[in-house]
């Protein structure tokens, strides 16, 4: 088989090809690629570089067996993750506890490399360490995606940031680990504080993209929902720490202006011991944070909650409310109301929160300061 550099034979492919969500919203109207995208040699793997690549073996399908596609005008949509699918995914590492560590390699090995299939949006890599029962899926890069001679990436050339809005009230959500109920504590209160009139913005600062979860904050109230994607990136990991902080800076000044005045919801993905979140916890002084939600796992013995909390309040700030699967573990909670300074902090459970509550409660607890 030919170098998509020999004469491009799987030019065709590339026409006909889906753009995954990795690329960071770069299709035409129509969800395909542009029409001035051209195939390319392999040259040396940057992350958030694109290339063609074919399914060939399936393996860990990411829970729904989806691969999460570019729509038509900027709506995500999904395709089957089955053996012959052809699609454009970006190159980049991945950090998740519960699947895996992926990094892409220093070469390709070959003309046409395989590789693995990092994420359900489409993340090109090379999976390091797997924490799942089954291998990941495989794909076989057919060729970079070049525009106007060069390779194309989703790298943005800079970043515009908006003017802030400061009376726009910012809550961050971290948590010990993922799957902690981050999202589904940002779910309850978007829903609580849009109930109650208020005009909510929402963030994701740090993960791997994933723009199904924020088309439902938008069905949850929000008027607006954003991640690092919108940036041009479709992974945090290993970033830039300059990068990533111009990221969060841009992120926040403008959310705050959408929201003018009402909430904006940030949320940093996985664990606060991750690189790339406990880079952007060390920088929170620069940034106009008003308050802090800590989401704990409540995961193995009562006393490791405690503990957990303790080092986040050791290592950053003591949060302005507690949420996560913890509150429906009573042990767990128990053993976090033994430390002083924990009781006197608001805890919620967003799984049964009720909204009129859960909006009373972020709105008058620990006003905003100006």
């Amino acid at each position: 088989m030919h170098s998509p550099s020999d004469d491009q034979p799987f030019a065709d492919l590339l026409t006909r090809a889906r753009v995954s969500t990795s690329c960071c919203g770069m299709a035409d109207g129509s969800g395909s690629p542009p029409a001035a995208w051209t195939l390319g040699p392999l040259l040396r793997p940057k992350a958030c570089d694109l290339v063609l690549v074919e399914v060939i073996e399936l393996g860990y399908a990411f829970g729904d067996g989806q691969l999460e596609v570019q729509g038509k005008d900027g709506v995500t949509a999904t395709q089957p993750l089955e053996v012959g699918a052809v699609f454009v995914g970006a190159l980049g590492d991945r950090e998740a506890d519960d699947e895996w560590t992926a990094e892409l390699p220093a070469g390709f090995d070959g003309k046409n490399p395989t590789m693995d299939l990092a994420a359900g949006c489409g993340l090109i890599s090379a999976v390091q360490r797997n924490h799942v029962d089954q291998p990941p899926t495989r794909v076989r890069v057919l060729g970079a995606v070049h525009s106007g001679g060069v390779p194309a990436t989703t790298r943005p050339a800079r970043m515009v940031r908006p003017d802030p809005d400061p009376s726009s009230t910012v809550i961050l959500f971290v948590a010990d680990k993922m799957n902690a109920g981050k999202s589904t504590a940002i779910l309850a209160c978007t829903r609580a504080l849009a109930a109650a009139g208020h005009v909510v913005a929402v963030g994701k600062v740090t993960g791997t993209t994933r723009r199904r979860s924020m088309v439902s904050m938008v069905e949850a109230g929000a008027r607006v929902a954003q991640s690092f994607c919108d940036f041009g990136y479709a992974s945090t990991k290993n970033m830039a720490k300059d990068d990533l902080d111009r990221v969060l800076d841009c992120m926040v000044a403008g959310l705050s202006a959408e929201a003018a005045g009402g909430y904006v919801l940030l949320e940093l993905a996985d664990g606060f011991d991750q690189a790339e979140t406990k880079a952007v916890l060390g920088q929170l002084a620069k940034h106009p944070i008003d308050k802090v939600a800590l989401c704990l796992s409540g995961i193995g013995d009562p006393a490791h909650s405690k503990e957990r909390f303790q080092a986040f309040c050791e290592a950053h700030r003591p949060p302005d409310y507690i949420s996560g699967s913890i509150t429906a573990q009573p042990d767990h909670l128990r053993a976090l109301q033994g430390v002083p300074s924990a009781g006197a902090i608001p805890t919620f459970d967003a799984m049964n929160a009720n909204p009129r509550e859960l909006g009373r409660l972020l709105t008058t607890a620990a006003p905003h300061a100006d």
